[in-house]
């Protein structure tokens, strides 16, 4: 494949998997064609099984692309690699690049380094959240968090991408259930950005991320039972 194939291959990736992250968002995964998805992206729907597999092959490199419940992004060539299969940092010329930057890893650092303290757990992931909120919107995942219509497919691979959030939150979590205090945080987080999203509570839809930190960070404290937010 010469340079120029390899570049519109990555457009055309990107272009799928941006339209895809709308419309799992929008419709939900069952809601959503794989048709739709093409026509929204301008692409050929059937690059959709010689990219990731198939839908939901395409609906994991959505959540994997996630800022907070990001993994290794599939190759441009192949199917996605499995949920739990750690892949390094890599950047190839089929566009497909990883930084490494997984929720659990860019909460505790590099493995030579001590894990961050609680608090920088809950601070990272209330950053990432608000980043995700005023660059793309709400995620598909956070929307599926909700959703009862949510197919088994799909609240599986949501699931298990959404380990990689609350497996910081239970090392953060002080009390006898971290499990719980864990996805109490997420429930939260997520069910904050989704209102946001929806409009109908104006004051939370209006307030400003600044704002909105501290009060939303004391909540995460408050699930999370710990007793400091400074």
């Amino acid at each position: 494949m010469n340079t120029t194939r390899r570049r519109d291959a990555a457009r055309s990736r990107q272009a799928l998997l941006a339209a895809a992250a709308d419309l799992f968002a929008e419709r939900g995964y069952a809601g959503t064609a794989i048709r739709s998805v093409g026509d929204r992206a301008g692409v050929d729907p059937a690059l959709i099984a010689r990219y990731f597999g198939g839908k939901e092959g395409l609906y994991q490199a959505v959540l994997a692309a996630d800022p907070l419940i990001e993994q290794s992004a599939p190759s441009a060539d192949g199917p996605p690699a499995a949920p739990h299969a750690p892949v390094p940092a890599t950047s190839g010329d089929d566009g497909a690049v990883d930084d490494g930057a997984a929720v659990a890893g860019a909460v505790a650092g590099p493995p030579d380094e001590p894990a961050a303290s609680p608090l920088a757990t809950v601070h990272g992931m209330v950053d990432r959240a608000f980043d995700k909120w005023t660059s793309t919107g709400v995620s598909a995942a956070a929307q599926n968090v909700f959703r009862r219509e949510v197919d088994d497919a799909a609240r599986q691979a949501t699931r298990e991408r959404l380990d990689t959030v609350l497996e910081p939150l239970r090392g953060a979590a002080d009390g006898p259930d971290p499990q719980l205090a864990a996805e109490l945080a997420v429930a939260v987080l997520f069910g904050v950005g989704v209102a946001r999203d929806a409009g109908t509570l104006t004051r939370l839809s209006a307030v400003s991320v600044d704002e909105l930190r501290a009060p939303l960070t004391a909540a995460l404290v408050a699930a999370l039972g710990l007793t400091d937010c400074q």
